[in-house]
This record gives C-alpha cells, sequence and structure tokens, in this order.
C-alpha cells in the first residue's frame, strides 16, 4: 500500500502584502477584546492516498468535525470534499467565535464506478472508498464492405 502525505508549509514568503497583512492585524488586535474576538482558519489537512486489487482509497485528517458538517461529492471524474465548522467559545472574561473551512477537488482516474463511491467519517479520518471499475479491454473492428 502506497501513501502520500502533504501538509501546507507554515512559513510565508516575505512580500509587500503579507507585510500589509500583518501590519492590518495588527491594527486590529487591540479591538478583539473589546468587540471579541472571531477567527477563521483555513487549512489543508493532510491527506493520503492508498490503493488495493478492488478500491482506491483517499483519506482526509478532520479533527473535530461533524460529519453533517462535511460534503462528499463525485461527478465527472473529480472528487470534491469540504467542510464548514463554526464553534461559538464563552468564558468569564470574553466570548469568542471561530470557524473552520475547508475544500479539497482530487482529479479520479477514469477507472472508477462513481456510482458505488462509499465515505465514511471515524475518530476525525474521513475515509472515501472508491470501487475500481473493470478495464475495458481492447477489441478489434473489422472494417466491412
Amino acid at each position: 500500500m502506497k501513501l502520500a502525505h502533504y501538509e501546507k508549509p507554515e512559513h510565508r514568503a516575505i512580500s509587500p502584502v503579507n507585510e500589509i497583512e500583518k501590519l492590518f492585524q495588527s491594527f486590529l488586535n487591540p479591538f478583539e477584546h473589546f468587540f471579541g474576538r472571531t477567527r477563521t482558519e483555513q487549512r489543508i489537512p493532510a491527506t493520503y492516498y492508498s490503493e488495493d486489487t478492488d478500491n482506491f482509497y483517499v483519506k482526509i485528517e478532520l479533527p473535530g468535525i461533524k460529519k453533517e458538517e462535511v460534503t462528499v461529492e463525485c461527478d465527472n471524474s473529480i472528487l470534491s470534499v469540504s467542510a464548514k465548522s463554526k464553534k461559538h467559545n464563552k468564558s468569564e472574561s470574553e466570548e469568542s467565535e471561530s470557524s473552520y473551512t475547508f475544500f479539497r477537488s482530487i482529479r479520479l482516474p477514469d477507472s472508477i464506478h462513481e456510482e458505488k463511491v462509499a465515505a465514511n467519517l471515524e475518530d476525525g479520518l474521513l475515509t472515501v472508498t472508491l470501487p475500481k471499475s473493470e478495464k475495458k479491454k481492447r477489441r478489434q473492428i473489422m472494417i466491412g464492405g
């Protein structure tokens, strides 16, 4: 079984846009305490790919996400996975709200039975099972006339 693992690098290149973004965030930070914090996370979760003789598998780590917050679609050999979660946190001294959004589309081989694709979310791991279809055999066409 082969696995591929990808995580988005944490460092950012220095650019004028990043510097302006940092300046803007530093301007807003003093107001977070007054207005309450609103935080949006957008990250790329770890994704694993594997296959056996009958299926391809795509596994995506989505810790803390409920199955009602995840959408999995398969259309024209494209697998689309999205998740959206919103959490409201309140303590004695402050109130905050955080949200998490994720979208990923993956090009699939043409040899997938799209009608039989299944997904399962358990212990923060989304597993999408993509059954392989029978490979079409090359056949010779007789020329008439």
